[in-house]
Order: structure tokens, then C-alpha cells, then sequence
């Protein structure tokens, strides 16, 4: 990803077509079971796009845990079942959640990545190889938590 990848996320004027970009951008990284999520502040009007409609079989999409303990700023978070104990503050009802949702689609380790902080949007995805919890810390720098973006 180089700065005209971003610059194109950042000219998209619809979710439609910022989740069409988004997937060309993170192609290279073979980044797979991705999740975009919109809601409004008052978390009406829920907009998703992912190839995982599964997920929110047990949960609607506007409850996931993601928007209240991820999108309060714009720092990448360690997710899934495998970062569970990075995040003691989840209560048991998004536990289950987590938990379902890994069960279902085996969505074990990801990264999310707040993209709007005020209307509450963002990512999050997996690697196609079923990334290993090291495996995500040394592609990011965990001092920080920035995403290595770099090839």
C-alpha cells in the first residue's frame, strides 16, 4: 500500500465504493474476512459489508462490541478470540459474541481499524492463512500498534 492507495480510500464518496477500494488495497496482503461497518451515532441506520454474513447471526451488526470498545479513537485493535484477554473491560454477552462469531467462520485473530470515529465506521480483517496471534504482532508494531504496511 503507498500513499495513492490511501489517497484513493480517501476520494471514495460512498461505503459501496470504499468497500470496493478497500479490498483492492488490502489484495497485496491477502487480508480475507473482511468487515465494514457503518452505523449512525445513535446507532441507527446500520450499513455492512463482508463476505462473513454470518457473523451476525447471533448479534445485530449494530451491537458489535467493535463500535464501543474500538472506534473511541483511531487506533488499530487486536481482535478476535485470540486477543480476548487484551481486552478484560468486554462483558460476557460480546465474549459470546466473539466467541460465536469465531466458531463460525473461524475469525480467530484480526485487526480492527477505526475509519470514522464520529459516525462510528471502521474495519477489521484476518489473514487468509489463519494468522497465529505472533504472527499479527510482527506485522505491527506493537510499541504503537501501527499496521506495517510496507512489503
Amino acid at each position: 500500500m503507498d500513499w495513492t492507495d490511501i489517497d484513493s480510500l480517501e476520494r471514495c464518496n460512498s461505503t459501496d465504493a470504499l468497500w470496493a477500494q478497500a479490498l483492492q488495497s488490502l489484495r497485496p496482503w491477502a487480508l480475507t474476512m473482511p468487515i465494514y461497518l457503518t452505523v449512525e451515532g445513535d446507532r441507527s441506520h446500520p450499513h455492512i459489508h463482508t463476505n462473513l454474513p454470518q457473523i451476525y447471526e447471533q448479534l445485530p451488526s449494530h451491537r458489535d462490541p467493535f463500535l464501543d470498545h474500538c472506534c473511541n479513537s483511531y487506533e488499530p485493535q487486536f481482535t478476535g478470540t485470540e486477543f480476548l484477554s487484551d481486552h478484560p473491560y468486554l462483558e460476557a454477552e460480546e465474549m459470546a459474541f466473539i466467541r460465536g462469531a469465531s466458531a463460525k467462520t473461524g475469525f480467530r485473530a484480526g485487526i480492527a481499524i477505526p475509519c470514522d470515529c464520529r459516525d462510528q465506521i471502521g474495519l477489521a480483517f484476518q489473514p487468509r492463512h489463519r494468522a497465529e496471534p505472533r504472527q499479527l504482532h510482527r506485522a505491527c508494531d506493537r510499541q504503537d500498534r501501527q499496521p506495517a504496511l510496507s512489503a
